[in-house]
């Protein structure tokens, strides 16, 4: 059975034209950010392997010193060093690649303005775990990894483009959803008409990213999620949650998430089940962090060893 009546997937579908119209009316967004192009094709190509994402990689140095990095740590370095890409490569595998370019892609695309940083503190460390634990829910959801690091590091996009496009308003929407101790997807509901997901699925569709990336984004907050329909975006949901309960949340910001214990039950996972995946998920992304960090950061950053 639907969880959608015929009322409300018209509703949906009718909120797209105002949608497309608020999008077109935000600024900047004509050129994808740099690497996202040719990342893209690779997500939606299901024969694509590793060697495909080498000449992304060769042209960036600090992506070139990262992937060594990564592959060098403790974590990850099975025998000898590695000290050339393509071994680096073979070893990371084509995921572990994509992830670790995408994350870098994100990065550049979640910078904020100056006078955005107070209203948004905190919103790339979020995403960026919310990214890592979705891939590790969706790893037990029979397997199904593909896009879901990518579609969960990515589903706030949304906030960045809304606070770029309107400083001032989308300032006073998160203030007001404060006030109210009331998620700010409510809030932009009924200042906007629209909210953060949908905003963001429309512009991550018009970068020509794979429509599971997309319609996750766009579902991530749907109250009446359907789990056959868009597996991803639960465990998006499921992350988001899970993100929040950690402290990893935007300071002093409300999310509502109606299904927590719904697909808790689903994914059949136990309390010392989601506290391993929580504190793995938590030193991967000191990890992540850490390796493509500039010199000066990987000093700096407290309890996190540096990699020589």
């Amino acid at each position: 059975m639907p969880i959608y009546g015929e009322r409300q997937r018209a509703r949906v579908l009718n909120d797209m034209h105002r949608i497309i119209e608020a999008v077109n009316r935000i600024t900047g967004l004509a050129a994808a950010p740099h690497h996202l192009p040719r990342l893209a094709e690779l997500l939606r190509d299901p024969n694509a392997d590793v060697s495909e994402i080498e000449d992304i990689i060769r042209c960036d140095p600090n992506l070139t010193a990262g992937i060594l990095k990564w592959c060098n740590s403790a974590a990850h370095c099975r025998s000898e060093p590695v000290d050339n890409i393509e071994d680096g490569l073979l070893r990371m595998g084509f995921n572990t690649v994509v992830d670790l370019v995408m994350m870098l892609v994100g990065k550049e695309m979640y910078a904020l303005p100056p006078e955005a940083e107070t209203h948004l503190t905190g919103l790339w460390d979020h995403c960026l775990l919310t990214g890592i634990l979705t891939r590790k829910l969706a790893l037990k959801r029979d397997g199904m990894i593909g896009v879901a690091f990518t579609a969960g590091l990515l589903h706030d996009i949304g906030k960045v483009l809304l606070i770029k496009a309107a400083p001032r308003e989308y300032s006073q929407c998160l203030d007001v959803a404060k006030r109210r101790n009331r998620a700010c997807v409510d809030q932009e509901e009924e200042d906007f008409g629209i909210n953060h997901a949908n905003i963001g699925a429309e512009t991550l569709g018009r970068w020509k990213l794979p429509a599971s990336i997309v319609t996750s984004v766009w579902f991530h907050h749907h109250p009446g999620l359907s789990r056959t329909e868009h597996p991803i975006a639960c465990c998006i949901e499921l992350a988001d949650s899970l993100t929040y309960a950690v402290g990893h949340g935007l300071k002093d910001h409300y999310t509502r998430h109606c299904e927590t214990s719904r697909l808790l039950a689903e994914l059949k996972l136990c309390p010392l089940e989601i506290a391993n995946m929580l504190k793995e998920a938590l030193m991967e992304a000191d990890e992540m962090k850490n390796c493509f960090a500039p010199s000066r950061e990987r000093r700096n950053a407290p309890g996190v060893p540096v990699l020589r």
